[in-house]
């Protein structure tokens, strides 16, 4: 999953606060979680087949960005990328965060 590619948003809020926020998300939108790692400030989650997709790969990165700033970024590809139907979870995910923190 590249960083950088994804639907950014910055938070004033503490990091654990939104690292907590994210996988609370993600689990509420029963997106699986296949690895998390707190200390690099990134959370995996990937999607099986359904019968619209081959699954999906969602990318969840958390960085500090100044005092008290916690800079978000989703990213979200397609296994498959011949998949036309697989939908792309960065503004939903992004979105679920964002309120979550409010």
């Amino acid at each position: 999953m590249a960083e950088g590619t994804g639907q950014k948003q910055t938070f004033n809020r503490d990091f654990d606060v939104v690292w907590r926020a994210s996988i609370d998300v993600l689990n509420e939108m029963k997106l699986p979680l296949a690895e998390e790692n707190k200390s690099q400030g990134y959370i995996l989650a990937k999607t099986g087949v359904s019968f619209t997709s081959y699954g999906e790969n969602i990318a969840v990165f958390i960085k500090k960005s100044g005092a008290n700033q916690v800079a978000v970024e989703v990213v979200s590809k397609k296994v498959l990328a011949t998949t036309i139907f697989a939908p792309d979870w960065s503004r939903d995910v992004l979105q679920r965060i964002s309120a979550r923190l409010k």
